[in-house]
């Protein structure tokens, strides 16, 4: 058997190059920038690595897998532009819903770096955040990108 490597970073350079590619959002990180260069953007996606699982007691028939966080941000209203409200800002995010999972059905067995991609069970997470006074609806998902038989 070959084995095969990858890592956590080239799963998420994947990934952001088929949210870049898809064009919802007018800025697409593989990481999470400063809060300096994300504010005023909207809508915002963050991809981020939540961690790795893999049984050690046999590597080449136990792959690994990686979780990935990725995070929607909408801008959920504006003191100097009044036609940002929090209503259009749910709305704004119920569409990028649709959009992300379909983004991951799509691409959940062509990636190059993961054998399958799928949303661990359960619920998106929806909060609000401020940041730089500046107020966001967000949406998080927890993607799991499964490796070929070998990788790690």
């Amino acid at each position: 058997m070959v084995t095969t490597f990858t890592s956590r970073e080239l799963v998420r350079d994947e990934l952001a190059a088929l949210f870049v590619a898809n064009g919802s959002w007018q800025a697409v990180y593989n990481y999470f920038p400063s809060a300096k260069v994300i504010s005023q953007l909207s809508p915002v996606l963050i991809i981020r690595s939540r961690g790795t699982a893999q049984a050690f007691s046999n590597l080449e028939t136990n792959p690994a897998s990686y979780q990935i966080l990725i995070t929607s941000w909408v801008v959920a209203g504006s003191e100097t532009d009044s036609s940002i409200t929090s209503a259009i800002a749910e709305d704004e995010l119920d569409t990028l819903d649709k959009t992300i999972r379909q983004v991951i059905r799509n691409n959940a067995g062509s990636m190059t770096t993961a054998n399958n991609l799928r949303f661990t069970e359960g619920f998106s997470e929806v909060s609000d955040i401020l940041l730089v006074n500046v107020p966001y609806i967000i949406e998080s998902y927890t993607v799991i990108a499964d490796l070929a038989r070998g990788a790690i």
